[in-house]
């Protein structure tokens, strides 16, 4: 079994640290305190007895609260555990709901109960954050990503520039991840500040059906933001997506369409379908039938709730820095998830030296090949890995999985498409050969994962 709770931190406005942003909500795994003097450090907090006890539940494989783990959307049971990576003063993720007022009223939002019941501050206090941080760096924490998410809207705090500038001042290189409903100013809220990856929700493509789910919501407004974000963000190496959860008010084939063709006059980086999983879900496009959605728009994602994943399989890791065909090539993968479903979620990056790749041919089992398209901008790849040239290098797909449904290995073979005319000159290609210590490699890449 597994879940994030050793690789991250969730941290509401009020300064409390909870399990996770789902079920887990309701336990409580302890409280800032740099409003005190003498009130609990980082350190002090991620080995207090909660942390403890899960440390040992996971130890034993327990989940460590059973009414709460198994009702959660983030428990994997079947997962293996992952790494304790706190003990090695290496957080993943630090999700902060930097605000939990909200001016939309959607229906599966527990926003109105929470400012009811809850007790201290709406809004993360700014003091708040850069004590944490600074406490987190004179610790030597490394930190992969500050998401702002939460039961509020982000971008509701009032200072939500001065948050992202303590961010760049104490972890400049720490990736930022905003999720948002988009009803704000974008240039009065980002303040010019580079985020990495913005995700916006919205649940539709007309004012009429989108305001049925995100109440009080303006379409128009929350196009702009998206627009002004792709704008901003992305031609210095951000991402921008668009979120549409898939419900009854806005499913029709005439709507989807109309959204990816928005997508892509905006041109956004993504443009994720998600299954819904509240009363107002879909029922056209479901989890059970993944694939059906009408795709025109090549950067289409269809995602699902991460209840719907409890019993998928990640297997992260595996075949990463592989070669592929072609004298002198990389696939890298990032992810592969096995869902019960049917379908597989994989994604990552290819190169090659010696040709300009447009797509991947994948080839699972004896199935007929799939052609995977490179579309995605991955400029950090281009940055560490200048010998490719190519900054649109990423594929983030989900596949029908033809294996028989007893299957416990995934065999996968690559092969890169469509080679350029000019070959990059012998320098590069020994650049590439000393960067990764390759040999010759075979003219396909055949990899073969095993199943727990």
């Amino acid at each position: 079994m597994d879940c994030g709770i050793l690789r991250s931190l969730y941290v509401k406005a009020n300064g409390q640290i909870l399990c996770d942003d789902d079920f887990g909500e309701q336990i409580l795994l302890g409280t800032l305190g740099y409003e005190a003097e003498e009130g609990p450090g980082i350190d002090d907090i991620l080995d207090n007895e909660n942390y403890r006890h899960i440390r040992d539940s996971f130890g034993r494989g327990e989940p460590p609260w059973p009414d709460v783990c198994t009702r959660c959307a983030l428990f994997r049971p079947r997962q293996p555990p992952g790494p304790d990576l706190l003990k090695s003063r290496i957080i993943d993720k630090i999700q902060i709901e930097s605000s939990l007022a909200c001016a939309l009223k959607c229906p599966s939002c527990s926003n109105l109960m929470q400012l009811r019941t809850r007790k201290g501050p709406v809004h993360f206090p700014l003091t708040w954050l850069r004590a944490l941080l600074r406490d987190l760096s004179q610790k030597r924490y490394q930190v992969g990503s500050i998401e702002f998410c939460g039961q509020g809207e982000p971008l509701n705090h009032p200072a939500f520039p001065d948050l992202l500038g303590a961010i760049r001042d104490v972890y400049p290189h720490t990736r930022i991840r905003i999720i948002t409903n988009g009803n704000h100013d974008f240039d009065r809220k980002i303040g010019g500040y580079f985020v990495e990856e913005t995700i916006v929700s919205i649940d539709g493509a007309r004012q009429d059906t989108y305001e049925k789910y995100r109440i009080n919501g303006r379409f128009d407004k929350a196009i702009e933001f998206l627009t002004r974000s792709a704008r901003s963000q992305m031609p210095r190496g951000g991402t921008v997506i668009w979120k549409y959860i898939l419900l009854r008010s806005n499913d029709t084939d005439s709507e989807i369409s109309e959204a990816q063709r928005i997508a892509a006059t905006i041109g956004v980086s993504r443009l994720w379908f998600v299954h819904g999983h509240g009363e107002m879900r879909s029922e056209r496009f479901s989890y059970q039938n993944a694939l059906a959605i009408p795709v025109t728009y090549p950067n289409v994602k269809v995602e699902s709730h991460p209840s719907y994943n409890r019993n998928s399989l990640s297997l992260n890791g595996v075949g990463a820095a592989s070669l592929v065909s072609g004298p002198l090539s990389i696939v890298w993968i990032d992810t592969l998830v096995a869902h019960p479903n049917r379908t597989l979620s994989l994604s990552g990056w290819a190169g090659s030296v010696d040709r300009r790749c447009s797509d991947l041919r994948l080839r699972i089992g004896e199935a007929p090949p799939t052609r995977i398209p490179l579309e995605i901008a991955r400029p950090e790849i281009k940055q560490v890995h200048p010998v490719f040239g190519n900054e649109t290098c990423g594929f983030d797909v989900l596949l029908p999985d033809p294996r028989p449904p007893e299957a416990r290995s995934i065999r996968m073979q690559f092969e890169l498409g469509r080679p350029g005319r000019d070959r990059p000159p012998f320098a590069r290609r020994a650049q590439l050969l000393e960067t990764f210590k390759l040999r010759q490699p075979p003219s396909r890449l055949t990899l073969e994962v095993r199943l727990t």
